[in-house]
């Protein structure tokens, strides 16, 4: 039996004032190609489909078509769990709707009677995947209890999940299917990738990679972007990774699927399968000044194209440019755009005695705190005020994700 395994699409996500639903679309292709060229019986995808929990009619329309797209008019299972930047709620909605199309979609972490285990019937023998979505600290943690040890209640919950999981995935196991687990979370030790939530990837949302069972074959794990091999696992375990580099912390990342071979009761065997469309468009950074800079774009083009002779400024790389100049040059970024196509930022960096300000746009919720509570008190936060602030804030952020839903299906309602 071979699985396909991806995650974190990240469908609607611009990079700067770019849409890259163009190049989305190329990766699904490319992953319709692997499906068929390795004989795929099952594709896992491990979480944040969409970029925003309540995804356009457009976006919606996208992720579920591309899903279709790799079922193979349903003769391939899709099975699908949510991410921290899913809906639950929609999820739950969704998996009514796409069952019959054998398209699988967990939202909230269940029993393994009740769901929260997908088994299918292949062409190749039995499938069992036990799924666990993003599990939000504030459904574990009591807010009004001992916040210090609001860390270690959030990796024993998880770690007895898995294990619930991996007892009742036994007997699935006992009568001859291949099983798996599927989860969304922060595993310690891996190495942050650089698009993800930082609410979501601190200590307080990881895991110990020896929380992973012995007795299933494979855990497919998303929600850190860059691909890797989780260390410290007793069973192969990997974070496929996104299909694009969604910023330029990941430009430097090699973006692929895992492709899982395995049989009954054996360890699993892995195959990672680079792909191609996020090579043909990389993110590229350019520091120097701006004789240097045009000089390392003009070879830029000129190496990608020896690969892909179609290449041209427009469907190249994308560039962060950072010049260095003598001080301030109103001009510089006209000049810059009119030689340099797919720009998606420009700054300029310049020694200057006049210290600028500091630009709070762009600052975390946290940092806020941080910086408010410093202010007033003259006391850096204490830990457990500020795991509170982080519950508070989460449990704020879920509830307006769901409200958004609700207001999208009443609009919907009156539509109709």
């Amino acid at each position: 039996m071979k699985i396909l395994h991806t995650s974190d699409w990240h469908i609607g996500k611009k990079l700067g004032a770019f849409d890259r639903t163009s190049e989305f679309r190329l990766a699904i292709d490319e992953l319709e190609e692997i499906c068929i060229a390795q004989s795929v019986d099952a594709v896992l995808v491990s979480g944040d489909i969409w970029d925003k929990g309540t995804p356009t009619p457009g976006l919606m329309d996208i992720g579920i078509e591309a899903m279709r797209q790799l079922s193979d008019a349903g003769n391939r299972a899709i099975i699908v769990i949510a991410g921290n930047h899913d809906s639950a709620p929609f999820f739950d909605v969704m998996s009514k709707i796409l069952k019959p199309f054998n398209i699988h979609f967990v939202g909230y972490v269940k029993p393994p009677a009740e769901g929260g285990i997908i088994r299918i019937e292949t062409s190749n023998g039995k499938l069992a995947v036990g799924c666990i979505p993003f599990l939000r600290k504030g459904h574990v943690v009591d807010l009004m209890g001992d916040l210090s040890k609001s860390y270690g209640a959030y990796q024993e919950t998880l770690k007895n999940i898995f294990e619930t999981f991996a007892r009742a995935l036994s007997m699935d196991q006992a009568a001859g299917a291949v099983t798996m687990l599927m989860s969304h979370t922060t595993v310690n030790g891996a190495s942050i990738g650089g698009g993800e939530w930082s609410l979501h990837t601190g200590q307080d949302y990881a895991i110990e990679a020896t929380s992973f069972p012995s007795t299933v074959q494979y855990v497919a794990m998303g929600h850190i972007h860059k691909p890797q091999k989780i260390a410290g696992s007793s069973v192969p375990a990997e974070y496929a990774g996104t299909l694009l580099p969604l910023d330029f912390g990941e430009r430097n990342d090699e973006k692929r699927v895992v492709v899982v071979e395995a049989v009954p009761g054996a360890p699993a065997r892995l195959e990672s399968i680079p792909l191609k469309v996020a090579q043909r468009r990389p993110l590229r950074r350019l520091t120097g000044n701006v004789e240097t800079i045009l000089q390392e774009y003009e070879d830029e083009l000129v190496n990608l194209s020896r690969k892909y002779p179609d290449v041209n400024s427009e469907s190249g790389p994308y560039f962060d440019i950072v010049v260095e100049t003598d001080g301030p040059d109103t001009s510089l970024s006209d000049r810059i755009h009119q030689k340099i196509g797919s720009v998606v930022k420009i700054q300029a960096k310049y020694q200057s005695e006049v210290t600028a300000a500091v630009s709070k746009l762009d600052q975390s919720d946290e940092e806020s705190y941080k910086e408010y509570y410093f202010l007033e008190n003259g006391a850096e936060v204490r830990e457990n005020l500020l795991d509170g602030f982080r519950q508070i804030a989460e449990a704020a952020s879920l509830q307006r994700q769901e409200e958004l839903l609700e207001a999208e299906i009443e609009s919907t309602d009156a539509a109709d």
